[in-house]
């Protein structure tokens, strides 16, 4: 069964002939690709061996050997050059996604990336911006407790002037729905907690601090009008 999450991650690839799923874990992504006819060729690698094995023996269970190729390797060494059209990297914190990227541009630089970081989405956003990337589409999934702020991007230019999208999406490609703001109603919660710890404090850091949360939280506030 696969999870929302994944669900979503695999159902913003447009149809692919080559799609790099990388960190694939179990595999469940490149298998839903396939038996949904969204990639003729998907290239599964993992840093793991113990992981890749357990993708490796579910693809050949399923008699997918031709459609799944399974590769050990690190980021997107194990890619070639031009090889694939189409470029996952999910459920890893957003520095190692932006270390991945920056490691092997050349591999990036004509595919469209589909970006889910665990934390820090600002610091992927503001990679993309710099790196001649553009966000085309925000997707939010709630999972078990947890929202997932998932990226689709492409080459091109990208502007980003509201500081705020480096942390909510970018608004040119997110969706103001439901999720959404429930998204932003906890950013806000999280950010008054911070307060209220840090309240009682009054070194000069612990003083500018609050007043970066205060602002922070007006504009978070903003986005909800």
């Amino acid at each position: 069964m696969i999870s929302k999450r994944l669900e979503v991650i695999s159902g913003l690839v447009s149809h692919s002939q080559c799609v790099a799923d990388i960190g694939t874990d179990h595999g469940i992504v490149p298998l839903n690709l396939i038996y949904s006819h969204q990639a003729d060729k998907v290239i599964a690698t993992d840093v793991s061996a113990p992981s890749l094995n357990k993708t490796k023996k579910k693809v050949e269970m399923h008699h997918l050997d031709s459609k799944i190729i399974t590769r050990l390797g690190n980021g997107l060494n194990p890619i070639k050059i031009d090889e694939c059209d189409t470029i996952i990297i999910a459920g890893m914190g957003g520095l190692l996604i932006r270390d991945i990227l920056n490691s092997g541009m050349n591999k990036i630089e004509k595919a469209t990336l589909i970006l889910q970081p665990m934390n820090n989405a600002h610091v992927v956003r503001m990679f993309l911006e710099s790196s001649f990337y553009k966000i085309i589409k925000e997707r939010i999934v709630l999972e078990n407790n947890h929202y997932y702020q998932i990226m689709v991007a492409e080459p091109g230019n990208m502007s980003i002037s509201d500081p705020i999208d480096y942390w909510i999406g970018y608004k040119n490609a997110r969706r103001s729905d439901t999720i959404f703001n429930k998204f932003v109603e906890f950013f806000i919660v999280k950010q008054e907690e911070i307060l209220q710890y840090t309240g009682n404090q009054s070194t000069t850091n612990t003083r500018r601090k609050i007043m970066q949360t205060k602002n922070f939280i007006a504009m978070l506030k903003e986005t909800l009008r």
